[in-house]
């Protein structure tokens, strides 16, 4: 069970008096490059999440995906540092499975202009870095599908700020998932195999081998996504299609439950937290030295299966309230030729945060900006052996969450629509 003790302020607040901040230096029309990714193009934006609002607590570390026609929307909270409020609008873009734009006109999956102004906006009180927190809902579409959110300064579309994927599904397929050990002695401690039927009774398939495309995720992430795999079966008397390989992949890496770094206080010292220093102009934290767990044995705890909570748990600590920390990570290990970056859903599973090894203290280290929260994060090290996680170690017994979403190729438009969507956890 995931560590669900939080306390998520979900407030609007209008009638706060905003302290004096700095003006934005990014004023100027600047062309940047869009890509479909989680992405943030500006070094002052953080913190970005989207997530469902269904009124759970749990809700700002589940996935971006909804049903389409459903009372559930989803909900974009983003920060920029040190600058007063922009003039910010958001358009959406609908791809196709492997996130290439598809060729349906606006007016196909959207009812209004493609142009949403972001109104909601709040001012940070009493921290040592001053920010702008913007929160927007996302208007309903018309079609099932992968949608890129694009958010952009004023009316200059590229002028980009951030971009966040979602898919929108529609429930024509019935998905029945299951985890198994993988066939074989390699991997098979190690890894989560994923096998699973559809039944595709809602559609008429012409040729199901090519009408339909799946992709499975672990723990939300599209970086790592298995994408590719065709049925091993079709059973056309009871239009089921099952995927059901032996070769190795459909299986993730089931690794090991995620290193936790506790920040909701800069008073007392949270889990893995050793020093918590408030200067005049920022509070740094310091981590626990860490070290590679590959021959450790496995070890059960909760975790967020590598997402993260913006909470303050300061006493009587407002939500505007919650300051960013300069947080300083230290791994002990040998000096490698390989690069060693810190990653999580807090960077969106990118490799920016890298690591640099330290010859006085023999360790690596690294720092980043991260806002009062509970993160989980892991040592991700490029072509490492036998994957990148080496640092962390796999163990079958390792919780994490998967999902797939099934694709149906559509002969009127020639895109691509998600016409299914489970979701499961490696131990149900």
């Amino acid at each position: 069970m995931k560590w669900l003790s939080l306390v998520i302020v979900f407030a609007l607040l209008n009638n706060c008096v905003p302290i004096t901040q700095p003006t934005s230096s990014s004023q100027k029309a600047v062309k940047k490059k869009l890509v479909f990714q989680d992405f943030r193009y500006e070094p002052n934006i953080l913190s970005d999440i989207l997530y469902p609002n269904r009124g759970f607590i749990q809700d700002v570390v589940q996935s971006s995906a909804i049903a389409l026609g459903g009372e559930t929307r989803l909900i974009l909270e983003f920060d920029e540092l040190y600058t007063d409020y922009q003039d910010y609008n958001v358009k959406l873009v609908h791809c196709n499975a492997d996130w290439t734009k598809s060729t349906l006109p606006d007016l196909e999956f959207i009812t209004d202009y493609n142009e949403y102004p972001i109104r909601t906006y709040d001012y940070s009180q009493s921290t040592l870095i001053p920010y702008t927190h913007y929160t927007f809902e996302v208007p309903q579409v018309r079609l099932p599908g992968n949608y890129l959110l694009v958010v952009y300064r004023g009316a200059n579309k590229d002028d980009l700020i951030l971009s966040r994927k979602f898919v929108v599904f529609d429930s024509k397929v019935q998905i029945s998932p299951k985890i198994a050990v993988m066939t074989g002695a390699t991997g098979r401690f190690q890894n989560h195999q994923i096998e699973f039927e559809i039944n595709y009774q809602g559609l008429k398939l012409t040729n199901p081998y090519n009408d339909i495309k799946v992709i499975i995720r672990q723990n939300q992430r599209w970086d790592n996504a298995i994408k590719g795999l065709t049925p091993t079966q079709v059973r056309q008397d009871r239009s089921t299609l099952v995927y059901r390989h032996f070769t190795g992949k459909n299986a993730f890496p089931s690794l090991n439950e995620f290193r936790l770094a506790d920040l909701r206080s800069t008073t007392f010292k949270g889990q893995n937290v050793t020093n918590i220093e408030k200067g005049t102009e920022r509070i740094t934290a310091h981590l626990r030295i860490n070290r590679s767990r590959a021959n450790d044995i496995y070890s059960q705890y909760s975790d967020l299966n590598g997402s993260y909570v913006i909470e303050n748990n300061d006493p009587g600590a407002d939500y505007l309230e919650e300051d960013y920390i300069t947080t300083y990570f230290y791994l002990d290990h040998p000096q490698q030729t390989k690069p060693i970056y810190v990653i999580g859903a807090f960077n969106n599973w990118q490799k920016v945060n890298r690591m640099t090894f330290n010859q006085d203290r023999k360790l690596y280290i690294t720092s980043l900006k991260l806002k009062q929260g509970f993160y989980n994060y892991v040592y991700y090290m490029e072509n490492g052996d036998p994957h990148p996680y080496s640092l962390e170690g796999a163990f079958y017994e390792a919780e994490n969450d998967y999902d797939i979403i099934v694709y149906y190729r559509d002969p009127k438009t020639f895109s691509d629509l998600a016409v299914g969507y489970v979701s499961f956890n490696s131990r149900n």
